[in-house]
């Protein structure tokens, strides 16, 4: 079936029979489902022409005075046909406004990730240890305490010594070597905060070594399309356990978004984005 939607005129085409709820979720239409597609809070509210099943008792219970007008809810319309659909401004999560505040204040903070730019004295017939040793050996002289090197991030060690003619700049976690770096890139060490809100997802890019807040990003939590608010969110989920992951993931997209928007505008690389 084909189905087109107004006022933007996207059109999609699926397999019938298919909710209007799932119709719009897969034309990625930001629509606000406000109560999770329950057919609760009469919100979702839109004008069908076409092929589709008829009025449900929810629908007459919460909307019975718009039905005359061509109004139905969204959530509780199953697509059998072609048809059209026109979707209320007020419906769309586009309508809604985030508000951040930004500051370049720096904060106080303790990072678990540090950055160690060294020298390290090549092999010799008289220095024969291995490159990891080599690498333990020089973080322990310059009092550092022990270092853990787990084997991804060993097996890469001897390319980049010798790519780097033996400077690099190690990237430690707690006593964990994470990254090894050719080169001296001290002064790009990166973290993002997060706030995850019911209606919001926002992350600052903050400088690890001073603290600095560099820069903010801010959008609405993929979540919205299934429920304003976390009951909603949590009685969808228990219909189908399943449905945990798709929820998370949608979270993670946000995330990643956010974090990809703080690259654009900073120019921060991603691999310099540790924590």
């Amino acid at each position: 079936i084909k189905v087109t939607f107004l006022p933007s005129g996207k059109k999609v085409t699926l397999i019938s029979p298919i909710s209007l709820k799932e119709a719009i979720n897969k034309a990625n239409i930001d629509f606000r489902f406000p109560c999770g597609g329950k057919g609760l809070c009469g919100k979702c509210k839109v004008k069908v022409e076409g092929n589709v099943n008829s009025p449900t008792s929810k629908e007459k219970e919460v909307i019975s005075d718009f039905l005359n007008k061509g109004y139905r809810l969204a959530c509780q319309v199953i697509m059998k046909g072609d048809a059209q659909v026109e979707i209320p401004a007020s419906s769309l999560i586009s309508d809604l406004q985030i508000l951040t505040e930004y500051s370049k204040e720096k904060l106080k903070i303790d990072p678990s990730v540090k950055k160690l730019y060294i020298h390290l004295p090549k092999p010799t017939l008289e220095d024969q240890i291995s490159d990891v040793t080599r690498i333990k050996r020089e973080f322990e002289k310059k009092g550092f305490g022990r270092l853990k090197v787990e084997l991804d991030i060993a097996k890469k060690i001897p390319y980049l010594l010798r790519k780097s003619d033996f400077k690099v700049t190690l990237v430690v976690d707690d006593g964990e070597l994470i990254a090894l770096e050719k080169n001296d890139t001290r002064g790009k060490n990166f973290g993002v905060a997060f706030d995850i809100g019911t209606t919001t997802l926002v992350g600052t890019l903050v400088d690890l070594d001073t603290g600095e807040k560099v820069a903010t990003k801010a959008l609405l939590n993929p979540q919205i399309s299934y429920g304003d608010d976390v009951i909603s969110r949590i009685s969808y989920i228990q219909e189908n356990p399943n449905r945990l992951a798709e929820l998370q993931r949608e979270v993670l997209e946000g995330i990643n978004k956010i974090i990809s928007d703080l690259q654009k505008t900073t120019g921060v690389k991603k691999e310099n984005i540790y924590q």
